[in-house]
């Protein structure tokens, strides 16, 4: 009982461990709980910057090409074949995908063969779709890569690229770092999302499935190959500090008794 009361009671003045440990984990509570009001108190003028943060499209301009990205065949092959048939793109380019265990089944076609139906349903002549040549591509990475080599034979050509958007942001960063200097002559071109948009995804599980994915992609990206070595010597510098204090707020909030003489066994 002793040694408890002399851990419980400060001298006048002085802030008790117990009270510094509180102090923390409320600051944290409030820091995760305000935000999170705020949203669920404001949700209109919240959640849409949230959605446009991903949105990098730009209004369409001529090009030489126009690359369909796989993914979205209910309005990205419609989007393309609008820019072919109003004169802004000579040729629509489609990616192989690899094919879905429906597809491989025989159940529905590839991805591409369904855009390519697309396009030519809404008017677009067959000897202006071309299909980028390699092995099936399974992602935005690999679509990127696949435009890069058909480019190489290709200097100068402009390519718009078409994309939900949402999906703009990352497909530009991805597109970037393949192409290099070539990156300079792309263009992104949003296509709508189906059945719901940035002024009320929050509203649609789609919605909150497709923004809340696209974010953690992001920055699983962003990790991997945009973070420069003194980002990284940054992040391991502040982890240090925040895993130091700690320790150090928890040994404040827990010392060890003090012995006396007569505890100790001292004469």
């Amino acid at each position: 009982m002793g040694n408890r009361r002399v851990r419980e009671v400060a001298p006048s003045g002085r802030v008790t461990p117990g009270w510094r440990r509180w102090a923390w984990q409320a600051g944290w509570l409030l820091a995760l709980a305000v935000p999170l009001a705020l949203v669920c108190l404001l949700p209109d003028r919240l959640l849409p910057p949230v959605a446009r943060f991903l949105d990098v499209s730009e209004s369409p301009a001529p090009a030489d090409y126009v690359l369909v990205l796989g993914g979205g065949s209910s309005t990205r092959p419609f989007v393309a074949a609008a820019l072919v048939k109003a004169g802004l793109a000579r040729q629509a380019l489609l990616c192989p995908d690899a094919l879905l265990p429906e597809a491989e089944d025989g159940v529905v076609p590839p991805e591409y063969e369904i855009d390519r139906r697309v396009l030519l349903a809404r008017g677009v002549p067959p000897n202006r779709i071309t299909l980028l040549e390699g092995e099936p591509l399974t992602g935005t990475f690999d679509e990127a890569q696949a435009l890069a080599r058909f480019l190489e034979s290709r200097p100068g050509n402009t390519v718009m690229v078409v994309t939900t958007t949402w999906h703009t942001r990352r497909a530009q960063m991805v597109l970037r770092r393949a192409l290099g200097d070539r990156a300079q002559g792309l263009r992104m071109v949003g296509a709508p999302a189906d059945g719901f948009d940035a002024t009320n995804w929050w509203r649609y599980e789609e919605g909150t499935v497709a923004y809340g994915t696209e974010y953690v992609k992001l920055a699983g990206y962003w990790v991997r190959y945009e973070l420069a070595w003194h980002h990284l010597l940054a992040l391991f510098l502040l982890a240090t500090l925040y895993v130091v204090a700690r320790r150090r707020l928890t040994r404040r909030g827990n010392p060890q008794p003090s012995h006396s003489p007569a505890s100790s066994g001292s004469r």
